[in-house]
């Protein structure tokens, strides 16, 4: 009884990872089972704070910057209101 117990969640165990990796969905299942198309932009506008992360908002578009929190207090002028200029990648198909 303990044997087929233990099978049972091993099993249910392998199954919720699956699920959590997204494989149940295609595998990009956040893109709606398609990977996203990165282009190429250069932004340059003013930055601000968008959804609790640093962004720069060019015209009426806002542009939220991964990974450059981490140079807050390390920068000089890296602050809101400051203008700046960007290149990065974007995924054209976000959702």
């Amino acid at each position: 009884m303990k044997r087929k117990m233990m099978v049972v969640l091993l099993a249910a165990g392998i199954a919720a990872a699956a699920m959590a990796q997204g494989w149940g969905r295609g595998g990009w299942g956040g893109w709606g089972g398609q990977p996203p198309v990165l282009e190429t932009v250069t932004v340059s506008g003013s930055l601000t704070i968008a959804q609790g992360s640093l962004a720069v908002k060019d015209g009426g578009t806002v542009y939220i910057v991964g990974g450059l929190h981490r140079f807050v207090g390390f920068i000089e002028g890296l602050k809101e209101g400051a203008e700046v200029k960007l290149e990065g990648r974007t995924a054209a198909n976000s959702p």
